[in-house]
């Protein structure tokens, strides 16, 4: 498919998160280009977009096209943020174009890689794929989180997914950051971690954040 429609309907898909689909509220691309009247023709003669009292709506074929465009934008960025740590606005700019050049199977090997990330670094969801619904895991040193380890298990931190910018800092703060080495010491009534003669407590909903690589 030619890359600006798939900008279009990443753009589109980007705006109907935020229940905003007149035309002027669209804009595509890095540079927040506004869509052209041609555009939208082009693509309802595709059978991919069509345009109802001034809202551009997805035909079912759109809106799938769109999934997956906008699946892979997201497991990119997932992949530059949670572990490479690659600024925001350098992150965008390279997820921009894997969008458009990333294999299905590469695809599925970076979802699988990060553990099936539901949510990018910016908080919007990531589409799921099939092998989030098969929760597949052939890669070798697949990325789990600590309530997937068995007891006495040891893993390497690879990232942190956390809910707040806040309890991250607290986890830092207790040196809980990548590359630090943890072992399971047991699951009930909380999670219990070693980690450099450390044994800490922490709940299943935290632990669900930190992921490792096991070891």
């Amino acid at each position: 498919m030619d890359i600006m429609n798939e900008e279009i309907l990443e753009a589109v898909w980007n705006a109907e998160e935020e229940d905003k689909f007149e035309i002027g509220n669209i804009e595509v691309g890095l540079e927040k280009e506004k869509i052209r009247p041609e555009d939208i023709s082009s693509m309802e003669k595709e059978g991919l977009l069509c345009l109802e009292e001034g809202k551009i709506l997805f035909t079912p074929k759109g809106r799938e096209t769109a999934r997956k465009v906008v699946r892979r934008h997201r497991l990119a960025e997932c992949l530059m943020g949670y572990v490479l740590h690659i600024p925001p606005e350098t992150m965008e700019k390279v997820a921009c174009e894997m969008e458009h050049t990333l294999m299905p199977e590469v695809e599925e090997s970076i979802c699988t890689l990060l553990g099936h990330p539901d949510t990018a670094p910016d908080g919007k969801p990531v589409p799921p794929g099939n092998c989030c619904s098969q929760k597949s895991r052939t890669i070798e040193k697949t990325l789990i989180n600590i309530t997937q380890l068995e007891l006495g298990d040891q893993g390497k931190i690879a990232y942190i997914r956390p809910k707040s910018h806040s309890r991250l800092q607290k986890l830092t703060a207790f040196g809980l950051v990548p590359g630090q080495h943890i072992q399971l010491l047991q699951k009930n009534p909380a999670f219990c971690i070693l980690y450099d003669q450390t044994e800490m407590a922490i709940d299943s909903e935290i632990a669900e954040e930190i992921y490792v690589w096991k070891i």
